[in-house]
């Protein structure tokens, strides 16, 4: 388990969006590590500079929460648990 942690911790996660105006790079743990905007995008302005940053973060974080639960998925799976066992699968009760 330390082992699955440390690699969620250093991986790194990215979503980009606004034909490539935004990229958001986020750890495997959901801790937010970078965010770029291209100077094309700061030329249309604060309010879609502002969209775009909100949306790709927003993805960025759901790819990264996947990646996390594929990731615990294969780990209960290879010691015979179901995600279920740490509520991470199935709606709730």
């Amino acid at each position: 388990m330390k082992e699955l942690q440390e690699e969620l911790t250093n991986t790194e996660v990215e979503a980009t969006s606004a034909g490539g105006g935004v990229t958001v790079t986020i750890s495997g743990a959901q801790v937010p590590i970078s965010c770029t905007v291209s100077d094309e995008l700061l030329a249309q302005g604060a309010y879609a500079v502002s969209d775009a940053v909100s949306v790709t973060v927003k993805e960025a974080h759901a790819n990264s929460v996947e990646y996390a639960k594929g990731r615990m998925s294969e780990l209960y799976k290879d010691i015979g648990l179901p995600m279920d066992a740490m509520g991470m699968g199935g709606p709730p009760s």
